[in-house]
C-alpha cells in the first residue's frame, strides 16, 4: 500500500476554471427544448456533444458542442427505452449512454442518437434510490450501496452501506445479480428532528462518506477524515492519499451563521414550512464537533479524482476542489464558479447546473486549464484557508 501526503497549504499548483461559461444551455425565453426543467445530471460525448438529463420531462436532451439543440430521447413510463424517475446519467467509451432510474432502480443504456439497446436490473431488486451509485469511466463496472438504518426512537443512529461491486456482466444482461460485496462501511448518523412532522435529518455539520468507481477499482473518501482510500476492484486498499487544511472545529459564529441561513430559505417559502425551519435550527438538534472534510467526490472520464472541500458557513466565493491523478497522486486546486452545480468533469471542461433568482435553471461548461504552477499566473497558493 502506498501512502501519500499532500501538503494542501503549501501546494501551489492549480487548474484554472474559466470565469465565464464557455456554453451556456437554456433560457425562459429560448426555444422548448432550450427550457430545461428539473436538471438531475449531465455529460460531454466524446466529439463535444452535451447530454443533458432532464428530470421534469423524464428525457436525455443532446446538444451540440455550442449548445444548440440536436435531439432528444426517453419519455415517461415503464417499457424500453422510457423513465419512471431519471436520476444519474454517464457517457463511457464509444459515447454509450447510461440512464439510472428508480422504483425499482435500474440502468437503461442508449447510443448517443437514441437508440435503446437494453435495461439492467440489479437483482435483488433496490427499490428505491441508493445511497451510492457509480458506474466506472470505461464501463467495465458499477458500484451501488444502499444504507442501513432508520431511527426507530429518539436517538441518532450511524447508517452503514453495504457496498456491491456489479462486473461488466452485469450491464450485458437483462438483470445484474449481486457481484462481490466489497465492505460494510460507514455512511453517516441520522435521527428524528421531529416526530410529529416525520421529519428526518442529520446533525448540523455531519459528514457523509463517499464512494466512486474508477477504471481500476473504485475510491472510497471518509468524510469525518482528509483521508482517500484507492482500492482494487477486489476491495483491497492499494493507496492511502491524506492532506492538510486548517483546524474543522465548529465554533459558535459558524454554528449561528449555518442557523440564520436556513432561517432565511425558510422565510422564503411561506410560513407553512416555519415549523420544519424550527426542527433544523432548534436547540436540540445535535451539531457534530468537527466540520466535514469534503463533500462531493467525483471521477472525469480519464480516472482524475475530483475531491471538493467542504464549505463552512462563513466561507465565500467560489467553491474548492483537489484533483488528484488515478494514482492518487497530487495534480492540482481547482474552483468551480460559485451556484454552480458540478456535474460531471473531464478533460478539459466542467459541466454544470445553475438557476437565477427566478428559478430558471441552465446547463453551463466551463474550460480547465492543465496544472500549472500558481507562480506562473501571479495567483497564490491554491490551498486557501480549506
Amino acid at each position: 500500500m502506498r501512502v501519500v501526503e499532500v501538503d494542501a497549504a503549501r501546494a501551489r499548483t492549480t487548474c484554472a476554471v474559466s470565469t465565464d461559461a464557455a456554453v451556456t444551455i437554456g433560457s425562459a425565453a429560448g426555444n422548448e427544448p432550450s427550457q430545461l426543467y428539473e436538471v438531475y445530471d449531465g455529460d460531454v460525448l466524446s466529439d463535444g456533444r452535451i447530454a443533458v438529463l432532464n428530470a421534469g420531462t423524464e428525457e436525455v436532451r443532446i446538444f451540440s458542442a455550442d449548445g444548440i439543440f440536436q435531439s432528444r430521447f426517453g419519455r415517461r413510463g415503464g417499457g424500453p427505452g422510457e423513465f419512471r424517475s431519471v436520476y444519474t446519467l454517464d457517457v463511457l467509451p464509444g459515447d454509450t449512454l447510461v440512464v439510472g432510474d428508480y422504483r425499482p432502480w435500474r440502468f437503461s443504456v442508449f447510443t448517443a442518437e437514441g437508440e435503446h439497446l437494453r435495461t439492467v436490473v440489479p437483482q435483488p431488486l433496490i427499490p428505491d434510490i441508493p445511497e451510492v451509485i457509480s458506474v466506472a469511466p470505461d464501463g467495465a463496472h458499477f458500484l451501488l450501496g444502499s444504507a442501513c438504518c432508520r431511527p426507530e426512537a429518539h436517538s441518532f443512529v450511524t447508517r452503514t452501506v453495504d457496498l456491491i461491486r456489479y462486473d461488466r456482466d452485469g450491464p450485458g444482461n437483462r438483470s445484474a445479480r449481486s457481484g462481490d460485496t466489497l465492505g460494510t462501511f460507514r455512511y453517516d448518523r441520522t435521527g428524528w428532528l421531529s416526530r410529529e412532522l416525520r421529519f428526518r435529518g442529520s446533525p448540523v455539520f455531519e459528514a457523509s462518506a463517499a464512494f466512486a468507481a474508477t477504471p481500476d477499482g473504485w475510491v472510497h473518501a471518509p468524510g469525518d477524515r482528509r483521508v482517500l482510500e484507492l482500492r482494487a476492484p477486489d476491495g483491497a486498499l492499494q493507496a492511502l492519499v491524506r492532506w492538510s487544511g486548517r483546524d474543522r472545529a465548529v465554533s459558535r459564529a459558524e454554528l449561528e451563521a449555518y442557523r440564520a441561513r436556513i432561517r432565511e430559505v425558510f422565510a422564503e417559502r411561506g410560513p407553512r414550512l416555519r415549523p420544519y425551519a424550527e426542527a433544523r435550527t432548534g436547540e436540540d438538534r445535535p451539531v457534530a464537533e468537527r466540520f466535514p472534510a469534503h463533500d462531493g467526490l467525483l471521477v472525469g472520464q480519464q480516472g482524475r479524482i475530483w475531491l471538493r472541500l467542504y464549505r463552512r458557513p462563513l466561507d465565500e466565493g467560489e467553491r474548492r476542489w483537489l484533483v488528484f491523478g488515478p494514482d492518487g497522486s497530487f495534480q492540482c486546486h481547482a474552483l468551480s464558479p460559485r451556484g454552480t452545480r458540478v456535474m460531471s468533469v473531464g478533460s478539459g471542461h466542467l459541466l454544470g447546473m445553475r438557476a437565477d433568482e427566478l428559478g430558471v435553471e441552465s446547463v453551463v461548461l466551463h474550460r480547465v486549464g492543465p496544472p500549472r504552477d500558481a507562480m506562473d499566473t501571479g495567483a497564490g497558493p491554491g490551498a486557501g484557508p480549506h
